[in-house]
């Protein structure tokens, strides 16, 4: 088992020591020189199993300010979070510990000792995670299923919200795709045909999705795609030619010994000032049901109040 841990202090010289007490123990290690460093390199997509923190540190974000935060995020609230400190005051020591801490280390620490407690608790969350996977994974297509994409949406949307006013903004994409006549598909091929093009077309959605964005089985034979860090015109660009290449392509149905076309209809949109969760997904689910009435294999976008065709380029 592979542990990553990130090391945040802002002394050099202690940063550098933790780093080399672990690597000699076989641990991977990054560091941040504060808190505030430590939540950029806890962003979407990371991979850390244990955060080493000092507890007095420069900036707005100090070492229990960094715990709580962690703590009160539903993404990060996993993450055992060990403290290595000079403070050798019992009750702050305590203090920690009931606000989140997993374990405390004065300075200078046991390196054996605080290889072992990482290791026990790398561990532990690797458990959690293993269980966490099963239950936000969709049994037959092998995606994420709607409870982990709400669970992401909403991080992305937090992270969104949080560039407002700031220079460089953040764009968010979402996309709700329906396969057209699903019914149909039933009907001729029966329901284990219908599950041979729900594993087809969540294959080929899995196919086209960068590491960064999520897709998931959103219900019955509808998908949702969050793309992160995309404005309209390019998620719009990449569900367009996936829709044209999935309706000139056919779909083998082992099941019933055949092959056959499949067509979506899709809607896009993207993250508007205004928008919470429920009122994005509002408008994506408006511009596929446009795309419905518009008589199916179409993707329509919503901008501004508005929903209109997506063009092929």
């Amino acid at each position: 088992m592979s542990i990553r841990v990130l090391v945040v202090d802002d002394s050099n010289t202690i940063r550098q020591a933790l780093c080399r007490d672990l690597k000699e123990r076989e641990i991977e290690t990054d560091s941040a020189r504060n808190g505030g460093e430590a939540l950029d390199k806890l962003g979407p997509g990371h991979r850390f199993d244990v955060v080493i923190t000092d507890l007095k540190m420069p900036g707005l974000v100090d070492g229990e300010r960094l715990i709580d935060t962690l703590k009160k995020d539903a993404a990060l609230a996993e993450i055992p979070v060990i403290v290595v400190s000079a403070f050798s005051d019992k009750d702050k020591q305590l203090h920690n510990l009931m606000h989140g801490a997993a374990a405390f280390f004065g300075k200078p620490w046991d390196p054996d000792l605080l290889a072992v407690t990482v290791k026990y608790h790398a561990a532990q969350k690797h458990r959690l995670d293993h269980v966490s996977s099963d239950s936000m994974t969709d049994p037959l297509t092998g995606l994420s299923n709607r409870r982990y994409a709400h669970k992401r949406l909403q991080e992305e949307l937090d992270l969104c919200l949080r560039s407002r006013g700031s220079k460089e903004r953040r764009y968010l994409s979402v996309v709700l795709l329906d396969i057209d006549h699903f019914k149909h598909v039933n009907d001729t091929y029966g329901h284990p045909g219908g599950d041979d093009v729900l594993r087809h077309v969540a294959r080929e959605l899995r196919s086209i999705s960068r590491s960064s964005d999520v897709v998931a089985r959103w219900g019955g034979e509808e998908f949702l795609f969050i793309f992160p860090g995309t404005d309209l015109g390019e998620a719009s660009e990449i569900i367009e030619r996936f829709r044209e290449h999935l309706a000139t392509h056919t779909v083998d149905i082992p099941s019933a010994g055949t092959l056959s076309t499949v067509t979506i209809s899709g809607g896009v949109a993207e993250f508007e000032l205004r928008d919470t969760e429920e009122t994005l997904l509002a408008r994506v689910d408006a511009a596929l049901y446009k795309a419905k009435q518009e008589g199916r294999n179409k993707l329509m976008a919503s901008q501004s109040g508005r929903v209109f065709p997506v063009l092929s380029a």
